[in-house]
């Protein structure tokens, strides 16, 4: 008799035992939703920001995020432009920024071409290459300037050859007038000098008049 109620009394404690694991692996097992970049950074549009650059950068020091927005910077701007250089290289650009210290930076993104075609197609939805050393004129050429008038472009490297490096037009449409572009992009930029920047998870958005 002795021996059975050892026995079931070993039964139970080990019993107990299992189930104790069983809940703690439960518990340490309990898959966590990793926490999407690009999404956190959309998520920090304001309502009726109408314009925007917000990004995470590294390689400034003292700055990882860049959070632009039109309608909640003092002195911010917007403008755009186009042109023909060279007899057959074609530009649209689109520059935003603002004037209020210590924050002041100014952010191109510049359109460029060659060839017969002109400005035909050259700002549309979808995927786009960067301008290299090689190739300056064809491809997408970023430029941002801080308030140290230092300036990083992705002319001065191969974006194309990165595996972290892409850009694309989400959007880019005509109301009342105006061109609206909106973008999504990564990319390394470098000075003429060699030091770089990086700036990933990057939304985008600004009018051509």
């Amino acid at each position: 008799m002795k021996k059975l109620l050892f026995i079931l009394v070993l039964s139970a404690a080990v019993f107990a035992s299992c189930k104790k694991e069983d809940s703690t692996t439960t518990d340490d097992t309990t898959p966590v939703t990793p926490v999407d970049p690009l999404a956190a950074n959309i998520a920090l549009i304001a309502p009726g920001a109408e314009f925007y650059l917000i990004a995470d950068v590294s390689g400034i020091p003292g700055v990882s995020k860049i959070n632009w927005q039109l309608s909640t910077v003092p002195g911010s701007k917007t403008s755009a432009y186009s042109g023909l250089c060279s007899g057959n290289q074609y530009h649209t650009g689109y520059i935003v920024g603002h004037d209020v210290q210590p924050n002041y930076f100014w952010f191109v993104i510049l359109f460029q071409t060659t060839g017969p075609d002109g400005f035909t197609n050259l700002v549309h939805t979808g995927n786009y290459s960067y301008c290299t050393p090689a190739d300056v004129v064809n491809g997408v050429d970023i430029s941002f300037m801080d308030s140290n008038s230092d300036e990083w472009r992705c002319q001065y490297l191969n974006n194309n050859t990165l595996s972290t490096s892409n850009f694309k037009v989400t959007k880019y449409e005509f109301v009342g007038g105006y061109q609206y572009l909106e973008a999504q992009f990564n990319c390394k930029l470098q000075k003429y000098t060699g030091e770089s920047i990086i700036l990933s998870n990057a939304v985008f958005k600004a009018h051509w008049i």
